[in-house]
């Protein structure tokens, strides 16, 4: 049984694993508190329910990576005002906290956003919205200030674009190293990924 202080890490890791592998809906709390080594109390007690389970789960992940995003932003403004800040360094700044956070092989969370995407849990779509909109709008500006010649409603969605691309890379690694072997070293490097989706994105963003 968990530490009482350790339960609701527990139950959440236990979560991430199970939703990112076989789909929210399809996971049970019971299967949950069994992979976590917890009772099914414990949920209602720490989270109230399976729906307030699933939105600590997001929040706990975006918060600390939208909180990154936010520092890195700050630090490029202090430094380039009252001049645009590079297009390359803001795509870095937005990307590199999710890169570090969750770029390892085993990390279960981006998975788990590519499930929702694909097999959308009421009300869950909302709440990823909800994480990611607010710190997505704040680099809005100082990607429209770089890239004047760019409609706004155009730069939102190649912004999607940019988010899609980091998703799907960092769903799962090792199968992506494991089907294109002639890339699997790159794939193993978070340096070179990381340069390499920066170039790409920034690219994609200024294109005519």
């Amino acid at each position: 049984m968990a530490a009482p202080c350790d339960t609701p890490s527990r139950i959440l890791d236990a979560a991430e694993r199970l939703f990112a592998d076989r789909g929210i809906a399809a996971t049970s709390l019971r299967e949950i508190t069994r992979e976590a080594g917890v009772n099914l109390a414990a949920v209602n007690y720490h989270f109230g329910s399976k729906d307030g389970l699933i939105r600590e789960l997001v929040r706990r992940r975006f918060s600390a990576v939208n909180e990154a995003r936010l520092e890195a932003l700050a630090r490029l403004e202090a430094e380039y005002s009252p001049a645009p800040i590079p297009i390359e360094k803001l795509v870095r700044a937005f990307l590199e906290p999710a890169m570090r956070h969750f770029g390892e092989e085993d990390s279960a969370f981006p998975r788990f956003v590519g499930r929702l995407h694909l097999d959308p849990y009421p009300g869950m779509l909302q709440e990823l919205r909800g994480a990611f909109l607010p710190v997505l709008e704040r680099f809005l500006g100082p990607l429209q200030r770089v890239l004047p010649e760019v409609p706004r409603p155009v730069l939102f969605l190649r912004t999607f674009l940019m988010m899609g691309s980091l998703i799907h890379l960092l769903s799962n690694l090792r199968k992506h190293a494991e089907i294109f072997p002639a890339c699997a070293d790159a794939l193993r490097d978070p340096d070179r990924i990381l340069d390499e989706l920066v170039g790409f994105a920034a690219a994609g963003l200024r294109h005519d």
